[in-house]
């Protein structure tokens, strides 16, 4: 017996709900399988709680994450004790979130489906984006690295566990699990970067065929499609943070997303900074714990080794790049 026949065996469900159901496709059936059955690949790949469990950025595995900055920004923070976040529409992957939305369009091709329905996802989609204003802090779990030496000649290493703990202090409320969010408060996820195609693919592929099943039901049983499709469109805006195109492997990104809640497309920043929104984070003591300079600083260590003792961040270690030469970009 699958899931779904053990819940209308179950008493309690009206006959008439039954006989919904029984009218409905077997595409349909599965999709309301697999939503309730906790062992399927689509419960599996999009339930929340195991999706951002999947895919975090745990502090055990990589306990410090390195930021890559120059300078000048490094004076600035360090001075305001306080880092800029910027938003996912200005980020330097012009394919944030389009590059996962094009490969499920891509699947949904290949599953059948017509230009009409392609056009309904998308559409679903945008809508549920539409609710929230994310912004991304981005980090890489190695403080020498040449490829994103180009970003700056300063890593920042930052505690991995306490960056957490500020972001949610800050963004998130205490009760946000019993619902108690407003508009400005953010769900914080600290995600891994997938850059795989074929496992993107795979992953994705039980997810899109539950919506596809949805949209294609939705007139028999639009409760139970609407639902089924407003939670798998939930999970792939969330898994659309996690993925990102192989061309670009070498960053090897680890993110903390902040997704705030928005109303009417309007955007929840702190500050407008270089005419891009930005959110501020406050950078505490126990955050910084490594100060990674490049060969630019060579014979000129002293200044960053002042500049972090004034400014207080006496738990940060200043060190040299572990790359033996300076890079040229």
């Amino acid at each position: 017996m699958n899931k779904l026949d053990e819940i209308l065996r179950s008493a309690g469900i009206p006959d008439d709900t039954k006989a919904m159901i029984n009218s409905l496709g077997d595409d349909a059936k599965a999709a309301l399988n697999s939503y309730y059955d906790e062992t399927s690949a689509f419960y599996q790949n999009a339930q929340p709680a195991l999706l951002a469990h999947r895919f975090l950025a745990d502090p055990e595995d990589n306990p410090i994450l390195f930021h890559y900055t120059t300078a000048n920004a490094v004076k600035s923070i360090l001075r305001s004790k306080t880092f800029l976040v910027g938003s996912i529409k200005h980020m330097n992957d012009n394919l944030e979130i389009k590059y996962t939305v094009k490969l499920c369009c891509k699947i949904l091709k290949q599953l059948g489906a017509s230009s009409s329905e392609i056009e309904n996802f998308t559409n679903h989609f945008q809508n549920k984006a539409d609710l929230f204003d994310t912004y991304i802090w981005c980090f890489n779990p190695n403080g020498d690295s040449m490829a994103m030496e180009r970003y700056g000649d300063i890593a920042l290493g930052f505690d991995n566990q306490e960056v957490q703990k500020e972001m949610a202090t800050e963004l998130t409320p205490l009760n946000f699990a019993h619902g108690f969010m407003k508009i400005g408060d953010a769900f914080v996820f600290p995600l891994k970067v997938n850059y795989n195609k074929k496992f993107q693919t795979n992953y994705l592929m039980p997810i899109i065929k539950v919506i596809l099943a949805c949209i294609r039901n939705i007139n028999i049983d639009p409760y139970d499609m609407n639902q089924i499709l407003d939670s798998s469109i939930s999970s792939l805006y969330l898994l659309s943070l996690c993925f990102k195109r192989e061309s670009i492997r070498e960053e090897n990104e680890i993110r903390f997303a902040a997704l705030k809640l928005t109303s009417n497309g309007e955007t929840q920043e702190d500050v407008i900074y270089d005419n891009k929104p930005m959110i501020k984070v406050q950078l505490k003591k126990a955050m910084l714990r490594f100060m990674v300079i490049n060969h630019d600083w060579d014979g000129r260590e002293n200044e960053i080794n002042d500049l972090v003792s004034q400014a207080g961040f006496d738990m940060a270690t200043v060190r040299k790049t572990k790359i033996p030469y300076k890079g040229r970009w």
